[in-house]
């Protein structure tokens, strides 16, 4: 019995080890999230999930060019100017980066913060 451990131990040692590597959603200049749903195996070294959107124009004449892919270092970044702006979101695991809609969900958190205002603003006169 004891030959026997030791030797499955020895072949286990003796097998190479399995390293799966990282899966990120990937596209390159999309104007919409839901055309961004292609996986693919991240290469050695690649450790991040990198989501970039990019947006500009007023009112209803937006646009946003969104690029997804596998990164060897990502740094988080948000940056807004009058008709536009963009924004990096950097994540680890698999398939983390499905979503795309970051700056939606930061306008809507604006949007009802201004409307809170506004509405107090109004009963206060």
């Amino acid at each position: 019995m004891k030959a026997f451990l030791i030797s499955l131990v020895v072949v286990a040692l003796c097998l190479p080890t399995v390293h799966s590597l990282l899966q990120c959603y990937t596209c390159k200049s999309e104007t919409s999230n839901s055309k961004c749903q292609t996986p693919a195996s991240c290469g050695e070294g690649e450790t991040f999930c990198k989501t970039s959107v990019t947006y500009g124009g007023i009112g209803s004449l937006r646009v946003s060019f969104i690029n997804k892919n596998c990164a060897d270092s990502c740094s988080p970044s948000d940056v807004n100017v009058y008709a536009g702006g963009a924004y990096t979101s950097c994540c680890q695991t698999d398939l983390c980066n499905v979503n795309g809609a970051t700056s939606v969900k930061i306008s809507y958190l604006a949007l009802v913060v201004s409307v809170g205002f506004i509405g107090t603003l109004l009963r206060a006169v």
